[in-house]
């Protein structure tokens, strides 16, 4: 069976452009990047530089975030409690040992997401938020790497009583209404 060639030769040998002894130049029409790459796209932005298709860069989480159980946290939280959310995160047992409060409905900065995401990676810690923020940081592409990062704490509310709240909600809007 000579003459067989893998799949891998084959796209291989339809994306090179040119060829010189034993190295190749390959057209790449996709460009996998990790968040890692931000150096990279922070360089390019310094010396005026864009990405010639930005439309083919795909990111992707990758190593940074700790898989061990054990692992330490760093806790953002813009809500009106943040002590709540941090003593929830202990709670379900996450170890968080850095901690960033923000005022409630906070807007997040590229600078801010910058200087979070860069405090983790130094420290070894994996990005955890509420629910509310990790929402309002995935409508800014000026803070989509930090909205990438963060893993969120989930929260729910239950009642004892259910019908009182039902009731007390209902009285709420229909006064709402009248006035």
């Amino acid at each position: 069976m000579i003459g067989m060639r893998t799949l891998f030769d084959k796209i291989w040998d339809n994306h090179v452009v040119a060829q010189e002894e034993d190295e190749a130049l390959l057209y790449v029409d996709r460009c996998l990047i990790h968040e890692g790459s931000r150096h990279t796209f922070d360089t390019l932005h310094e010396r005026g530089l864009s990405i010639a298709h930005p439309d083919k860069v795909f990111a992707f989480s990758d190593h940074y975030i700790p898989t061990d159980p054990r692992a330490r946290a760093g806790g953002i939280a813009g809500i009106a409690d943040p002590e709540k959310f941090f003593a929830s995160a202990a709670a379900a047992g996450l170890h968080v040992t850095a901690r960033q409060a923000f005022p409630d409905h906070h807007n997040f900065t590229a600078e801010e997401a910058g200087d979070l995401i860069m405090r983790a990676e130094e420290q070894g810690l994996a990005l955890l938020t509420t629910e509310k923020d990790r929402a309002r940081m995935a409508g800014d592409p000026a803070v989509a790497a930090l909205a990438s990062r963060v893993h969120v704490l989930p929260a729910a509310m239950h009642f004892e009583d259910v019908e009182t709240v039902r009731r007390t909600v209902l009285e709420r809007i229909a006064t709402a209404r009248r006035g």
